[in-house]
């Protein structure tokens, strides 16, 4: 909120007593909305950032695959179908080129990372198994 704004509320009449501006009140209400909406994008431009973070996880094999997978099955409901769609297209293609690499056997690299990483995959892909 504006210092502006904050003063309108504040508004002593007295340095214990305070009167009610409703018109800072109705304003303060409509930044709030605004804020809520900023919060709710904060997967970026057209949940960008949510198929980016996917992304950068496939593959990996650290502890980020785990976070990744808690993560994404957290805001998986806040993601639009678009959105769902990419990810899910991604991951299926990663479970597909890592089925691959494990029938091989000769491979040290499979594309979803090693047998703890592919599991929290799996987590993902009962989205919508």
């Amino acid at each position: 909120m504006t210092d502006d704004l904050i003063d309108r509320l504040r508004n002593p009449v007295t340095p214990t007593i305070y009167t009610l501006d409703c018109a800072a009140m109705r304003d303060a209400a409509d930044e709030i909305e605004r804020l809520e909406g900023i919060k709710m994008s904060n997967f970026g431009r057209d949940k960008l950032m949510a198929v980016a973070a996917v992304r950068y996880c496939l593959g990996r094999m650290t502890y980020i695959v785990s976070d990744c997978a808690d993560w994404l099955i957290s805001v998986w409901p806040e993601l639009t179908d678009n959105t769902r769609n990419i990810i899910k297209r991604d991951v299926e293609e990663a479970f597909a080129r890592d089925d691959e690499d494990r029938a091989d056997g000769s491979r040290y690299y499979k594309a979803l990372g090693h047998d703890c990483d592919r599991a929290q995959w799996e987590r993902v892909r009962e989205l919508w198994s």
